[in-house]
């Protein structure tokens, strides 16, 4: 980039050095002509010998002259940088602008994202409580017609045909089942989102007494009491995950241990159990919907609580983690973020 010297700058340097050099000759001439003597060299030095004084005045505004065109330099100097600065600051201004005019574009396009996904996810809902709706009627009427044909032939109808009729009505309660739970999944995103005080300790206790079997206890730790969030939410993830600790295990007594700590403002619960466990492979497999890692006919699952879990879990821009070994139980870990204040 090339800036011209300011024009004043030059000659404001000019005229110094003009100044500088000329004063002295005017001096020395005029000396000359006082004193009735010839301009010249010889002149000039008899008289700078007769009176000193005449060094000091005759140098004097060479160096001021000299020193007007160093001040006249530095401040051209100064003007080019100032000038430079300006076009920075001006160039810089502009891709701010820029950037802010983009920036504003990318909020627009994410609040349309959003308020898209929000339509779509009410839309699916919607959809899903009248696909269950109106399957779940024929449904009733399989079930109930397989009874009454049972119950008019059972004279006539042998052991086969009796297991075939309750093979049925197993298919058709799962049926169900699944359509309930597929309904309850879209509708996770309904659930209302405000927060609110929770009691930590009191909750899960109320939480394992609506999934608890006489098999099955509880140890529970906590260094947090109260705490603020989602409580719907919250809860559905620990009912969620304490029924899969209790239906995913085949021994005798069923374990189920919980301990949740506070780090800075995140709650960091831990939910760990005695059950079959799982191959370290098949982990994110386990929050996939509709996944089961074991046959239906062996174990009667809809493949859908821990997909709620997780589903839950994004909502509330919390995670989770999942670590597991074939019978030796599951340890699942949330990080729950809570508001500063809490």
């Amino acid at each position: 980039m090339v800036i011209k010297t300011d024009k004043f700058t030059r000659l404001y340097a000019l005229i110094g050095v003009l100044f500088g050099v000329l004063f002295p000759l005017f001096s020395w001439f005029f000396d000359a002509v006082m004193h009735n003597h010839t301009f010249s060299y010889k002149t000039i030095i008899t008289l700078h010998v007769q009176n000193p004084l005449h060094y000091v005045i005759d140098t004097a505004p060479l160096f001021l002259g000299l020193f007007a065109a160093y001040a006249g330099y530095r401040q051209d100097v100064i003007n080019r940088l100032n000038k430079k600065l300006e076009l920075r600051v001006d160039e810089r201004g502009k891709e701010l602008s820029k950037i802010a005019g983009e920036f504003k574009e990318i909020e627009s396009e994410k609040v349309s994202i959003e308020s898209g996904f929000s339509r779509a996810n009410t839309d699916l809902a919607r959809f899903s409580q009248i696909i269950a709706h109106d399957l779940k009627a024929p449904l009733v009427a399989i079930n109930n017609l397989s009874e009454w044909i049972e119950d008019e032939m059972k004279e006539s109808l042998n052991s086969e045909t009796k297991a075939q009729f309750k093979l049925l009505r197993t298919r058709v309660y799962r049926m169900n089942t699944l359509l309930e739970s597929i309904n309850e999944y879209f509708a996770v995103s309904s659930i209302n989102s405000k927060t609110t005080e929770v009691n930590l300790i009191a909750l899960l206790q109320e939480v394992f007494e609506k999934v608890k079997i006489p098999e099955a206890s509880l140890k529970l730790t906590s260094a947090v009491e109260v705490v603020k969030l989602n409580k719907r939410h919250f809860t559905k993830v620990f009912y969620e995950l304490m029924e899969n600790a209790i239906l995913h295990n085949s021994n005798a007594e069923k374990r189920i241990a919980i301990d949740i700590q506070r780090k800075e403002d995140m709650l960091i619960c831990q939910v760990q159990d005695n059950g079959i466990g799982i191959d370290a492979r098949y982990t994110k497999d386990a929050f996939t919907l509709l996944k089961t890692l074991e046959s239906r006919d062996k174990r009667d699952s809809a493949g859908v609580g821990l997909a709620i879990v997780k589903r839950i879990i994004e909502l509330n821009s919390a995670e989770i983690k999942l670590k597991s070994k074939p019978l030796q139980g599951s340890v699942f870990t949330i990080k729950w973020p809570l508001q500063k204040r809490y």
